[in-house]
């Protein structure tokens, strides 16, 4: 009888299996031919960046959309062409960073969601209030979470999500001031 429940085992077993169709994934596939056409970049301006305006003039087919379909044991894909060859982006936040800012801003920007990390701990450990203790665990957990999801997405630097990364670190780093005066 199906109650809807996976235990985390399995659910880890389950995801655990994707990562044996990686050599077949478009999405993947894609990522790691625009880290191919990035590389050379950062190799050229590994300190700085090449700037925030640089683009990469894809050579391949642009792709507006790929529909995959896996079916029987045999896979068949569908690919939309897109006229647009230009990407001024990459859908991975820190090679993105290193890419347009280089290795100063990359530990710039790694070096701030360290301090928004420990003063998430700071104040979980050193709140008398409950309220505040457990949102900043809850805050602490999800950018963690983040931060793994910006390996293989621009979460971290979309830039929809920019004010609320700052929102949430400001209140943070209000509440850790009110702690050390107290």
């Amino acid at each position: 009888m199906l109650t809807g429940k996976i235990s985390f085992p399995h659910m880890v077993k389950e995801r655990s299996a994707t990562l044996k169709h990686l050599a077949i994934d478009p999405s993947f596939l894609g990522r790691m031919e625009l880290t191919s056409y990035v590389l050379p970049k950062v190799q050229k301006s590994p300190i700085v960046g090449t700037g925030l305006g640089d683009q990469i003039f894809y050579k391949k087919l642009a792709l507006s959309g790929v529909s995959v379909v896996y079916s029987h044991g045999s896979l068949s894909t569908s690919i939309i062409p897109h006229k647009n060859n230009i990407i001024s982006w990459l859908d991975m936040s820190y090679l993105n960073v290193l890419w347009k800012m280089g290795i100063i801003g990359l530990l710039t920007f790694l070096g701030l969601y360290i301090v928004f990390v420990k003063r998430c701990w700071f104040i979980f450990k050193h709140s008398e209030n409950e309220f505040e203790k457990w949102s900043s665990l809850g805050i602490l957990t999800g950018i963690v979470g983040l931060l793994f999801t910006g390996l293989l997405s621009a979460i971290l630097v979309g830039y929809r999500f920019n004010l609320t990364w700052a929102a949430l670190m400001g209140i943070i780093e209000l509440q850790a001031q009110r702690i050390e005066k107290a």
